[in-house]
């Protein structure tokens, strides 16, 4: 990194592997959010982790660091909004890492919130990089990481941070919609599937039970619009989903909608039993032939 003090790479260092780490979490919240929904690995928490302590860390050697050395007073105040950015991120940051470790499912889809991050780091990267032939001058050293600068360390960290930079920049530059968070890329899980094979087991036997209610009720030859079950599997079905949707979330929300549209399904039986019986209605009776008396005059008369 050319172009930079020792104490202003340190935080250029720093402020780059918070950039891929949370490019890697974009990435991996990508594959584990559904809908409103997030199945949190520990492998996202490590690495939402790591952009916390990076952001940390280049904090810390602005305020440490480089700020006690300055002198001139145009460079500080630059460099004090610069610090102030990233504490602001960081703050905002912790928020979102609060929410990944809320349990293993995350209501809400922190996605958003992770690109909005993302961006907001490769902002502040490049007003170092607009602030570094200023901050060459200054010739500023950095204690903690001087071993860095002089070892194949800091030369591999040097590639890292510039391949970091153009991937990001690449994935910044290539939008992710609702749509693609992992409806498209996610596969349902073996939970998932067991969940739905229950559920659907749960909605068959829920319509064998209202057929005994009409049953119970002496009401299973009557009319559609007369029998309980009717009511139960359509209203029902429909009550079941909407709240489910609604109100519910994880496992429990797939559960109560793949019961409700189960039920709701009898309506394709209900069009087929009304369709039959148009069918095979009777035609309706012939009305009456009208009694005809023939006039007196043409009576004949014995």
């Amino acid at each position: 990194m050319r172009g930079y003090s020792e104490a202003l790479w340190c935080v250029r260092k720093h402020l780059s592997l918070a950039l891929v780490h949370s490019g890697e979490t974009l990435q991996k919240l990508a594959r584990e959010c559904r809908h409103s929904v997030c199945s949190i690995s520990e492998a996202t928490r490590n690495e939402s982790d790591a952009v916390l302590r990076n952001l940390l860390a280049a904090e810390e050697h602005l305020v440490d660091e480089i700020l006690p050395q300055l002198k001139d007073e145009k460079t500080i105040n630059k460099l004090w909004l610069i610090t102030d950015k990233i504490r602001s991120i960081r703050q905002e940051m912790t928020k979102t890492n609060l929410m990944f470790y809320g349990g293993e499912q995350v209501i809400k889809v922190p996605y958003h919130q992770m690109l909005g991050i993302t961006k907001e780091i490769d902002s502040v990267i490049k007003e170092v990089d607009t602030l570094a032939p200023m901050m060459k001058q200054e010739q500023i050293k950095c204690t903690r990481c001087s071993e860095d600068l002089t070892s194949a360390l800091g030369m591999f960290l040097g590639r890292v941070v510039n391949f970091s930079d153009a991937k990001v920049a690449k994935d910044l530059n290539t939008p992710i919609s609702d749509s693609q968070l992992g409806e498209t890329k996610m596969a349902l899980s073996t939970k998932d599937v067991g969940v739905m094979a229950g559920a659907q087991i749960v909605g068959r036997g829920a319509t064998y039970l209202y057929n005994a209610v009409d049953d119970f009720m002496n009401a299973a030859n009557k009319p559609l619009h007369s029998r309980p079950s009717t009511w139960l599997n359509i209203g029902g079905g429909l009550l079941l989903s909407i709240v489910g949707l609604n109100m519910l979330d994880g496992e429990a929300q797939l559960a109560a909608v793949t019961i409700g549209t189960n039920t709701l399904s009898k309506i394709v039986d209900y069009t087929m039993e009304s369709m039959k019986a148009v069918a095979v209605a009777p035609p309706a009776p012939a009305k009456a032939a009208l009694a005809f008396a023939p006039p007196r005059a043409m009576i004949e008369v014995s």
